[in-house]
């Protein structure tokens, strides 16, 4: 049996293992985080829009946040472009510095911004998706090769 054929229905297979992985652990990270999250205040020190070369935008915030030995400075974060207007006008300059952060114990140096983090939450679904077709894909070719 020749693979050629079936060359596309394995990469969407492959495809899909992948947004099924990158989906349930950013699933699992995000109840992990409620579950036994700590929340703490920051501020948002600096306030960029980057633009890639396609010109999709990356809203980016640096936030000061933590106490004592714990503090981290200016650390950056990647944020919505909801929660960047809320809090940043559009000539960039900060209105609202005021944010809250949610972090793991004794893993201050991985938080996430409450209400302004985007994850990979939703890509189990476009893996069922790839699955999905992916498998159609290789039933049809083996089908037709066997009638052929």
């Amino acid at each position: 049996m020749r693979l050629l054929p079936y060359t596309s229905a394995l990469c969407l297979l492959g495809m899909s293992a992948i947004f099924l992985t990158l989906g349930l652990s950013a699933r699992r990270s995000a109840a992990r985080l409620e579950a036994e999250g700590i929340s703490a205040p920051g501020l948002i020190s600096q306030a960029e829009v980057q633009s890639g070369s396609k010109g999709k935008k990356r809203y980016l915030l640096r936030i000061t946040w933590g106490e004592g030995a714990a503090r981290q400075e200016a650390q950056p974060f990647v944020v919505t472009k909801t929660f960047f207007s809320k809090h940043v006008r559009e000539d960039g300059v900060v209105s609202d510095a005021q944010v809250t952060l949610r972090h793991l114990p004794g893993e201050e140096d991985e938080a996430s911004v409450v209400g302004g983090s985007s994850d990979l939450g939703g890509m189990e679904y476009l893996g069922v998706a790839c699955a999905a077709l992916g498998g159609f894909m290789a039933f049809r070719i083996f089908l037709r090769r066997r009638a052929g």
